[in-house]
């Protein structure tokens, strides 16, 4: 359902048929965010929120609950391995394309592409 570097014009038909609804936001800068409702993760349905820079798919946040942080933190463990970074507030994964955010509850999932940036950003931070 998510692919990334994917055009928008050819991932809204699946992100469309995979969610219950979704809502499409088109900023100043030309980028876009798709936000899909229920789509199941980690045992719940969810939002996620699928953003497109440059016209492409470049990163997922994907919307979970303070109190589920452990388990989420676990099933990211069991998918990839101990983190390679851990704060206060986030834990890095997978070369830091996965990234679990506890000051405010979600996951971000990004492409390669983005990854480095999220990490210089998280560093800074």
């Amino acid at each position: 359902m998510f692919k990334f570097d994917s055009y928008l014009e050819l991932s809204l038909p699946q992100l469309e048929a995979g969610s219950r609804f979704t809502q499409v936001q088109r900023f100043k800068n030309g980028d876009v965010q798709v936000n899909c409702f229920g789509v199941e993760y980690a045992g719940f349905p969810r939002k996620i929120e699928a953003q497109f820079k440059d016209n492409e798919l470049a990163l997922l946040w994907i919307l979970t609950g303070k109190q589920e942080e452990d388990r989420v933190r676990q099933a990211l463990i069991a998918a990839f391995g101990d983190p390679i970074y851990v704060s206060e507030n986030w834990e890095a994964f997978r070369n830091w394309q996965v990234v679990l955010r506890k000051d405010k509850p979600e996951v971000l999932v990004s492409s390669p592409k983005k990854a480095m940036e999220h990490k210089a950003y998280i560093l800074k931070n």
